[in-house]
């Protein structure tokens, strides 16, 4: 029996492994000067994956803590991935001017120590 639980966690572990390394796929819309949601909360050194989607206009997405700047292009669904980082409140915003509530497109990332 004891060798049967062994030869079992042997057969899973690559499985637990690749999953660990896939990244939490999280939906954003930008529009309308304002992302939903504007709040994402993550846990620090979580690999995240953001799949923007504008439906209005040209954004884009800046969330300096992590490097990231990226056009949002109208129609698209764009991808941005990132490591959390350490635990704290930062902002993310719009990268590109797109119009008259452009300053005030702005959200936040909250990352807790999980």
């Amino acid at each position: 029996m004891r060798g049967y639980r062994l030869l079992t966690g042997l057969l899973i572990l690559p499985f637990l492994a690749v999953a660990a390394d896939t990244p939490r796929e999280i939906p954003v819309v930008a529009k309308n000067w304002e992302y939903q949601p504007n709040v994402i909360e993550l846990c620090s050194g979580e690999r995240v994956r953001l799949l923007i989607e504008t439906q209005d206009r040209d954004h884009g997405f800046e969330f300096k803590a992590v490097g990231v700047k990226v056009k949002l292009p109208k129609g698209k669904t764009t991808s941005v991935e990132f490591t959390a980082p350490a635990p704290g409140t930062y902002e993310f915003k719009c990268a590109f001017y797109c119009g008259k509530g452009h300053k005030g497109m702005k959200g936040q990332v909250v990352v807790r120590n999980c």
